[in-house]
């Protein structure tokens, strides 16, 4: 397996033909939650850079500042876990249930 790091932006196309189009509600919640808490979930893209799931979520992330991306390569035989070490479920008052 192979990491390296990306810029969101620039680094990788939407889908031309998702079917996903997005509500305005979907968005906002999305962009509330990529501003409050940042990155807390993968986005799959081909082998040319073009996403294939979270679309919207690249959106949210690139509107709200966020463009650094890490890559990881894989050939669809591992699960990809995102594992955030600010955040602790265990913290009745903290952000990880929001």
């Amino acid at each position: 397996m192979k990491t390296y790091k990306a810029d969101l932006a620039k680094d990788f196309g939407e889908d031309p033909r998702n079917a996903n189009k997005g509500t305005k509600r979907g968005r906002k919640m999305l962009n509330r939650s990529a501003s409050d808490l940042g990155a807390g979930r993968s986005i799959v893209v081909d082998k040319n850079g073009l996403v294939i799931a979270g679309n919207k979520t690249r959106q949210a992330m690139v509107e709200t500042g966020i463009s650094d991306a890490l890559v990881v390569e894989s050939d669809g035989t591992e699960l990809v876990v995102v594992k955030r070490i600010d955040l602790d479920l265990t913290d009745v008052k903290g952000r990880a249930r929001a």
